[in-house]
């Protein structure tokens, strides 16, 4: 009996030894995972936030989704839209244009039928491309520029001088060449703006797809607050921008920190059990 009893409790070291031995694995565990974590967000998520990048100042004619419509101008000839929202970051004006087979005529400055690329209404790839003036005019703001011409189609951009505060402009794009131009543009119903456009005075429907950016590259980092203004905005001031830092750094920070809690917490039931 005596020998028993000895035995038994000398075994009783070793149970509790195995036990710590156990909880320690739980806190390596967890240890290395968050350590994988940290590692992730440095070789990945950081550069992100630190990559230097162009961003949007605003799109007021989107590109079409499927079908591009081309706007055909005769030299000297001027497509119009109105209400184009220019913002102060607004550096860079880009659209699109390629030289056209036939010049409209005056009298029926219609757009050309709709196609999926350069298409057999434009004219070959080695055909000139005249040059096409861009002009922005509202009450206090005027700017233009001057895309060279050149030979088959291209996306140009423009430098271009921004206001002072967000305005309602009016976009103008002329000819300045000999020859014909075509603009690309869309009159699908899902991406027409509220941009009404005249092409040599008459009112045509749809628009020419026209994209503003910003300058000079930044990373994102440092614009997360103007993408959080905006964002805020887009709910008329019903989520706060203070409300959406919150939200973004539970979920930065949250996040990791939750999951190895549940991590940890797992392992250390793991371990009740195998020691029960």
């Amino acid at each position: 009996m005596a020998r028993r009893r000895l035995g038994s409790r000398s075994s009783r070291p070793r149970r509790f030894g195995s036990v710590a031995g156990r909880a320690g694995v739980a806190g390596r565990a967890t240890a290395l995972a968050a350590l994988l974590i940290l590692a992730g967000a440095l070789a990945v998520f950081v550069p992100y936030l630190l990559r230097k990048r162009t961003f949007t100042a605003g799109v007021p004619a989107p590109p079409p989704l499927y079908t591009v419509a081309e706007y055909a101008l005769a030299p000297g000839q001027r497509a119009c839209m109105a209400s184009v929202a220019v913002e102060p970051g607004a550096r860079v004006a880009t659209f699109a244009a390629r030289p056209a087979a036939v010049a409209p005529s005056s009298s029926s400055p219609a757009s050309s039928p709709p196609s999926s690329g350069p298409s057999s209404a434009t004219a070959s790839a080695a055909a000139p491309r005249p040059p096409v003036e861009l002009t922005l005019r509202a009450r206090g703001y005027a700017a233009s520029a001057l895309a060279p011409g050149g030979r088959g189609y291209r996306q140009l951009s423009v430098a271009i001088d921004p206001p002072s505060h967000a305005v309602l402009a009016s976009a103008c794009f002329v000819d300045r060449g000999s020859a014909p131009v075509a603009l690309d543009g869309s009159n699908e119903a899902r991406t027409v703006s509220r941009s009404a456009m005249t092409v040599a005075g008459a009112p045509v429907v749809g628009d020419v797809a026209l994209a503003f950016t910003e300058r000079p590259r930044r990373s994102l980092l440092s614009e997360l607050h103007v993408l959080f203004a905006r964002a805020s905005a887009l709910t008329d001031g019903l989520v706060p921008v203070w409300l959406i830092w919150t939200l973004a750094a539970l979920v930065a920070l949250g996040v990791p920190v939750a999951t190895l809690l549940a991590l940890h917490s797992s392992l250390r039931q793991d371990e009740r059990a195998a020691s029960a």
